[in-house]
């Protein structure tokens, strides 16, 4: 152990370490840079019964929302405020390889699901066409899925396949998307899934498509409970 202790002071020392998100020097022992942690902000108070961000109206479904389809998850988290700096850090895990930062996502995750007591029995990620996995090598949220599983003591399963390729969905409208996601994923391991209270997580909530179509595929094969969780909501 000391050995291993001097090499990564000999490491840190000729090579120190830096804030996964802006690439700054971190000056101290912490995930972020001072920084990045001031800027990012807890999504608080009041949320939406549909995506689970603030509310912004006196009903208790938001304004986004409100124009949206129906959706068939029984409740929804979400983590984080929106804003420039949690943009970024999805931005850089989802399409910089910026995976290091997972395990804090996945450390706030957990934490938001002991504050809220929330109470499932499976643990399931929205999953990548093979083609998008084979170009970006990884599924982020897959990899948040996981870990949150393991600091959870919760069960983690593919539950789901993306059996369709799709055009990237934040180049589409509404509508657009709508269309994109019909019928695209298909539910595996049915037996596990029948009768199992659900949680469902992706990264961000913009029309609330995939996670509805993800969704519907889990209670048509006998879930009886989805929850959704996303970092944020665009």
């Amino acid at each position: 152990m000391k050995g291993f202790s001097l090499l990564k002071y000999l490491i840190n020392y000729f090579l120190p370490e830096v804030c996964p998100n802006c690439r700054k020097e971190l000056l101290e022992e912490d995930f972020l840079c001072k920084n990045c942690m001031g800027e990012i902000a807890a999504n608080e108070g009041e949320v939406c019964s549909c995506c689970g961000s603030r509310l912004d109206m006196v009903l208790d479904i938001c304004s986004k929302c409100i124009k949206e389809d129906q959706h068939l998850w029984t409740s929804s988290v979400c983590v984080f405020a929106m804003n420039k700096a949690i943009h970024d850090i999805i931005l850089n895990f989802k399409y910089k390889n910026e995976i290091e930062l997972f395990p804090f996502l996945a450390q706030k995750i957990s934490e938001k699901i002991q504050d809220e007591g929330l109470k499932f029995e499976l643990i399931t990620a929205v999953p990548l066409h093979f083609m998008k996995y084979f170009l970006r090598g990884y599924n982020q949220s897959v990899l948040l899925a996981k870990k949150v599983s393991k600091l959870t003591n919760t069960t983690y399963g593919t539950l789901l396949i993306r059996n369709k390729y799709t055009k990237t969905q934040t180049s589409l409208s509404g509508e657009e998307r709508r269309k994109n996601l019909q019928n695209v994923f298909l539910a595996k391991k049915r037996a596990i899934i029948k009768n199992k209270d659900i949680l469902l997580i992706d990264d961000v909530y913009t029309t609330g498509s995939t996670l509805r179509s993800a969704s519907k595929a889990l209670i048509d094969a006998g879930a009886s409970k989805v929850t959704i969780l996303v970092l944020a909501r665009r």
